[in-house]
C-alpha cells in the first residue's frame, strides 16, 4: 500500500502533517476505537442523610474521573485516541450525532476536570490544549461562538492548568488562551 501513498504523500504535505496531528492518539492496534457512554453519578435517593459527605468523598466519581480512569485505564493515548476519532468520525459522516455527542462530553468532561485531575494527569492536559486546537481549526467561526456548549467552561481548563502552577502548564494554558484569542474567542 506504501507504494501507492508515497505520491499523495509528496504531493500533499501539508495535508498528510495535518492528518497525522488529528490521528496522532488513534492506535491502529485497538482501531476503531469504542466510543464510551459513561453514565453521569447521582447521589441516591434512599442514601441516609448522614452518609452523603462520604458518599460524595469515597464513590462520587466525575464524567472525567469515569472516562479517563474508568473507561481508559489512566491510558492518556486511549483516553485522546477517542477523543479523536469521535470528532473525526463526526467531521467525516455528519450523520454520525453519537460521535458529536461523545466528543462534546469528553470535551465538557476536560473542562470540568477541575486542579486535582491536572495536577494528577499534566500531560493529559498537555496534550488535550494541542489535539482541541487542531479540531478547532477545522471548525467554522460561528462553531465557536462563545455560551455554546463547545466552549462553555473552556476558561475553566486554563484557569486549573495555571493554579496548578508548573511552568510546562502554565505555558500551555497561556498558548492555548492565546489560541482562542487569535480565533477570535473571548473568554
Amino acid at each position: 500500500m506504501n507504494h501507492v501513498l508515497i505520491p499523495v504523500t509528496l504531493n500533499n504535505f501539508k495535508s498528510v502533517s495535518f492528518w497525522k496531528k488529528l490521528t496522532k492518539n488513534i492506535s491502529s492496534k485497538s482501531f476503531p476505537p469504542i466510543l464510551h457512554s459513561e453514565v453521569p453519578m447521582t447521589l441516591p435517593l434512599d442514601i441516609n442523610p448522614d452518609d452523603v459527605s462520604d458518599w460524595y468523598i469515597n464513590k462520587f466519581k466525575s464524567r472525567f474521573e469515569q472516562a479517563f480512569n474508568d473507561s481508559h485505564k489512566n491510558n492518556i493515548q486511549a483516553f485522546l485516541g477517542e477523543f479523536e476519532y469521535a470528532f473525526l468520525k463526526y467531521i467525516v459522516r455528519q450523520s454520525e450525532k453519537n460521535a458529536l455527542e461523545r466528543w462534546m462530553d469528553l470535551i465538557q468532561a476536560v473542562y470540568n476536570a477541575g486542579e486535582r485531575s491536572v495536577e494528577l494527569s499534566p500531560d493529559l492536559f498537555i496534550n488535550f490544549v494541542y489535539v482541541v486546537q487542531y479540531q478547532f481549526d477545522l471548525l467554522k467561526k460561528e462553531d465557536l461562538q462563545p455560551n455554546t456548549k463547545l466552549l462553555a467552561g473552556v476558561e475553566k481548563i486554563i484557569e486549573d492548568m495555571r493554579d496548578v502552577g508548573t511552568d510546562k502548564l502554565i505555558k500551555h494554558a497561556q498558548d492555548f488562551e492565546n489560541y482562542l484569542l487569535n480565533r477570535g474567542i473571548k473568554i
